[in-house]
């Protein structure tokens, strides 16, 4: 976290939610419809799309690369299958100092006052290395509602990378030399697929943020990044079996699949031998 979003909770008032509280089963097709649908812009709608369809945190979801998704045609339905996806909520301790509450300043691991301003309002902080980790590979299905608007975008971002692609190979040629690194290094940031033209970097976590929040109020539901990543664990959980759940999402815990992954009354209901009627498409999920 950047010391821009730091200094941005310190001044915004925010409630703290609990998927285990928010998410008791898979709110359904419909609702994820209608939250996109709230959106007027299509990268809004592509990043809840991409939240949902990976289960990935926000973080995960901005550094994800049009390299990183290949399209199964042999399988019935079609599947898309996401390589090399980063993990980036496991951290290492490296080290420990101790903050001054008072002024904050940092001070040494044996200090008993501070060395700024005197005071003895010590607290011990830690300082963290973030893992270079990537997940399995997975898989998603192609036909599913939000997929299509996840490929939709990514093709978008290809064959704009293209288009560009060949406008600097035709300068290039013209000017009878090879690419320069800045050149070369423009290239390689398209390939990003949500990358902010504006600054030529992935977008922030605190613009997701808040149009997720944004999206969830026009709609009059509060949703965040976890939200709906429990959201996708409890559908999947429908369907996989506990150790596939922890293979698909790369979770270490048995217990983490017991926070998100929801499967309410009625699937439990099934699994006691009750027999549970398909729900009729709805007009909106009918014309995808």
């Amino acid at each position: 976290m950047t010391v821009l979003e730091k200094a941005y909770w310190k001044t915004h008032k925010y409630k703290r939610h609990s998927v285990e509280k928010d998410v008791k089963t898979f709110c359904g097709w419909p609702l994820l419809l209608k939250l996109i649908g709230s959106c007027s812009k299509p990268i809004v709608k592509a990043l809840i799309a991409c939240l949902f369809e990976t289960g990935g945190r926000v973080s995960e979801v901005l550094s994800l690369r049009v390299d990183m998704f290949q399209v199964n045609k042999q399988t019935q339905p079609p599947i898309i299958i996401v390589s090399g996806m980063p993990l980036f909520k496991r951290y290492e301790k490296v080290d420990t100092y101790l903050e001054c509450l008072k002024c904050g300043a940092k001070n040494e691991k044996a200090s008993n006052i501070c060395v700024k301003c005197g005071s003895h309002d010590l607290k011990k902080r830690f300082v963290t290395k973030r893992l270079e980790e990537v997940r399995n590979d997975f898989s998603i299905r192609a036909d599913e509602p939000l997929a299509k608007i996840m490929v939709q975008h990514i093709v978008e971002v290809i064959e704009n990378r293209k288009e560009e692609f060949e406008r600097l190979k035709q300068k290039c040629l013209k000017e009878n030399r090879k690419p320069t690194q800045n050149e070369t290094d423009y290239m390689n940031k398209l390939g990003y697929i949500f990358l902010n033209p504006l600054t030529m970097k992935p977008y922030t976590r605190k613009w997701a943020y808040k149009v997720l929040r944004k999206a969830g109020k026009e709609i009059g539901v509060y949703f965040y990044n976890h939200r709906l990543r429990a959201e996708r664990a409890s559908h999947l959980g429908r369907s996989l079996r506990a150790e596939s759940l922890l293979e698909w999402f790369s979770w270490e815990k048995w217990e983490t699949a017991k926070i998100y992954a929801r499967k309410g009354p009625e699937r439990l209901a099934e699994e006691m031998g009750v027999t549970i009627k398909p729900q009729p498409q709805t007009e909106q999920e009918s014309h995808l």
